[in-house]
């Protein structure tokens, strides 16, 4: 009797276990079709549209220019800040992020649920390079 309930236990045990792995696999497909993440290159005065997303992206203004030069030796490290102009679900909203999280800026937001972050900002200030203005370009992250 004993034998017969520990096997009806254990088959119980597994039986569940199963289930349950099979829901959290259920779960995450789920999650993973629903992802969205893409990244974009923006000249400054320029937009783009995000693919697969419906939004709308410009590189509105630089706003800080304040990082080291890659040939100086600095205190700080100092950043860079600009401002996104983005449609999102056919809403305008103005974005002020940084390479950097300081002085009040941020490196992403969130709106809608749709993330948005400054991955990089290029050209890097160089002491024996001028950069003029319309060289600037921002490497957007979207994610969802």
């Amino acid at each position: 009797m004993k034998k017969i309930t520990f096997l009806l236990a254990t088959i119980f045990c597994f039986a569940i276990i199963i289930i349950s792995c099979k829901k959290q696999n259920e779960t995450a497909n789920k999650s993973i079709s629903c992802f969205i993440k893409d990244s974009t290159v923006i000249n400054v005065d320029s937009c783009k549209n995000v693919s697969n997303t419906g939004i709308n992206i410009c590189f509105d203004t630089l706003l800080s220019e304040s990082r080291c030069p890659t040939d100086a030796v600095c205190i700080g490290a100092g950043f860079a800040a600009i401002r996104l102009k983005c449609n999102i679900n056919n809403q305008n909203y103005f974005l002020d992020l940084a390479t950097d999280s300081v002085n009040g800026y941020k490196k992403d937001t969130t709106i809608d649920g749709i993330n948005i972050k400054l991955a990089e900002l290029t050209p890097y200030p160089n002491i024996l390079a001028l950069h003029l203005y319309d060289a600037y370009k921002a490497k957007i992250i979207v994610g969802k």
